[in-house]
């Protein structure tokens, strides 16, 4: 046993987050370590020669707070992911230039986003992809997961409901010890563990002590890796774990947990099939 500070995902005390409790302001704790993770790339944003408007639009593209098809489907006002202009997946951003004599003007180039969608894994290789979505209010939290082969072909699909659950942050590192038991129990030799929680990612892959509110499972990890041939640990945005996403949260949202071998949930097949048929990696 030891002690940590609950206010802070890393277990450590620190002035910032003791400032956002004595404010009464609730926070996410996955939120205080992407901004740790991110920190040094939001420094140079803001540095930025660029006018707000663009700046703030690149902080909100890299939150993935952006209106997206992909982010307009799970608040429901569309049924699709496709860009209704074409099938492409990709966002343009045109770069303004402001000259010193107050002049604007377009640069010689072209600055091109691409926006990550889920791949699939190489031949003989489980990827097992996970998601959460967490309910501070009632202190409720749903897990997801989807396990896919080299085709992208749905293997299982699985969520859980969870309550007295601390933090979103540590209900993802609860998925991702799912996500590895699930491997175990279906004996695959090689998987591939991905989600959208760098943190968690980090912590999986290295086993260097620390005191985070997540510790147990973290332990626990380690430990089940034992029981597998081949496992990596990979992170990938939310835009690329977009499946996983939507099961999570639609087992929240109907308070029961799932179970499939070789389907998904109703109100995920349009979102598989799509990630499914894409061409190979």
């Amino acid at each position: 046993d030891f002690q940590v500070w609950s206010a802070e995902a890393s277990g450590k005390y620190t002035v910032r987050s003791a400032y956002k409790l004595l404010q009464g302001i609730e926070e996410d704790p996955r939120a205080y370590t992407l901004q740790d993770d991110y920190k040094d790339f939001y420094k140079k944003l803001w540095l930025l020669d660029l006018p707000s408007k663009i700046k703030i639009t690149m902080w909100k593209l890299s939150w993935n707070f952006l209106a997206t098809r992909a982010n307009m489907l799970l608040k429901k006002p569309t049924n699709t992911t496709a860009c209704p202009r074409a099938q492409h997946h990709s966002v343009r951003l045109f770069v303004v230039h402001y000259g010193l004599s107050g002049e604007t003007g377009m640069l010689e180039s072209q600055v091109f986003i691409t926006v990550n969608k889920w791949r699939k894994p190489p031949n003989r290789v489980v990827k097992i992809n996970f998601d959460v979505a967490y309910d501070g209010r009632q202190n409720r939290s749903a897990v997801g997961i989807m396990a896919r082969d080299r085709e992208g072909t749905v293997v299982l699909s699985c969520s859980e409901v969870h309550h007295r659950i601390i933090s979103a942050f540590a209900t993802e590192a609860l998925a991702c010890r799912k996500a590895l038991q699930i491997g175990i129990d279906m004996q695959w030799e090689n998987i591939i563990i991905e989600g959208d929680s760098l943190s968690i990612i980090r912590k999986c892959k290295t086993k260097s002590p620390d005191k985070p509110l997540v510790s147990a499972y973290i332990h626990d990890i380690h430990q089940q890796l034992l029981n597998l041939k081949d496992c990596k640990f990979e992170h990938v945005p939310r835009s690329a774990n977009g499946l996983t996403h939507i099961l999570a949260n639609e087992t929240l949202k109907r308070n029961i947990g799932v179970y499939l071998v070789g389907s998904v949930p109703e109100g995920a097949e349009k979102q598989a099939e799509s990630e499914r048929a894409r061409g190979p990696d």
